[in-house]
């Protein structure tokens, strides 16, 4: 009986299907705290047995701004884009990070996302005036 369990463990192949990508991001502004940020994200999404669930959007290291759950599997949509909307960012934020997860907790790689531009000096904005 052991060799016919141990037979099997090695005939059922193990599953490590790849974690969620983020392809890209994009943040509108709507106010001078208020963004709408699109994120695409790809996953080999199977079913409800395995798909993208969430991502997170967050700020000075570890201070979750917004969560976006995704309440379906996206089998036939690869990539695909959401939104999470009204997301407040701190003026003095200049990006955010952004983790998406899938339904098994696998979490994809950070995406780094400038939201505002880094205010230039006065000789660099004068330089650019004479140019």
């Amino acid at each position: 009986m052991k060799k016919i369990i141990i037979l099997l463990f090695f005939l059922v192949p193990i599953v490590q299907a790849d974690p969620p990508v983020i392809v890209k991001a994009k943040a509108q502004v709507k106010s001078n705290q208020l963004f709408d940020i699109a994120v695409t994200i790809r996953h080999a999404d199977t079913g409800w047995d395995h798909y993208a669930k969430e991502w997170v959007i967050i700020a000075d290291g570890d201070k979750q701004l917004a969560k976006r759950t995704l309440h379906h599997p996206h089998v036939n949509e690869q990539p695909f884009t959401r939104y999470s909307r009204d997301v407040h960012i701190p003026e003095d934020a200049k990006r955010v990070t952004i983790r998406a997860k899938d339904n098994l907790g696998d979490e994809s790689n950070e995406y780094i996302l400038l939201v505002r531009q880094p205010k230039k000096d006065k000789k660099a904005q004068q330089q650019e005036a004479s140019d």
